[in-house]
């Protein structure tokens, strides 16, 4: 899958001035509004509150429509997925997927995020590592990626 021209401009460093960083005991933690607690600042962590800020800032979601680290069951086994945006009507919207900056956008990503999917069942999804984001909604006749210039609509 070639992902030129497939990339939206987007630059989420812009709302690093919404995040909330301290460090205690020499370690670094960053605040997640969503879940209301400091996490250790992590690479991935880093990505994601950039986007949990997009959203709420920019975006316009309001915070209680956004799901962050929740398990789910997938072909009996737990995993968690990053964020979910949930519909007016409190469906799963976008499912989004986040990787640390230094994490190549690849297939091996997209093969992940189809397989959330496929329990979550977001109709939209959003790949990022911060540098290089990616929407795309997924074909199920053609079994393919349709990618998308924009972000989608979460007022449905």
């Amino acid at each position: 899958m070639s992902l030129s021209n497939q990339e939206i401009p987007l630059d989420l460093l812009q709302w690093k001035e919404h995040l909330r960083v301290k460090i205690s005991e020499e370690k670094k933690y960053i605040f997640d509004p969503i879940r209301k607690r400091f996490y250790i600042f992590q690479p991935e962590e880093f990505t994601r509150q950039l986007i949990i800020a997009w959203l709420i800032y920019d975006q316009k979601i309001p915070r209680n429509l956004i799901q962050v680290e929740k398990l789910f069951n997938l072909h009996g086994m737990k995993r968690r997925f990053d964020i979910v945006v949930l519909s007016k009507s409190l469906k799963a919207h976008i499912l989004v997927e986040c990787k640390a900056h230094g994490v190549t956008i690849a297939q091996q990503v997209f093969d992940q995020i189809s397989a959330y999917q496929q329990a979550i069942d977001a109709p939209y999804l959003i790949v990022s590592n911060g540098r290089s984001t990616y929407v795309a909604s997924m074909n199920h006749t053609e079994k393919k990626f349709e990618f998308h210039t924009d972000f989608p609509n979460w007022q449905l």
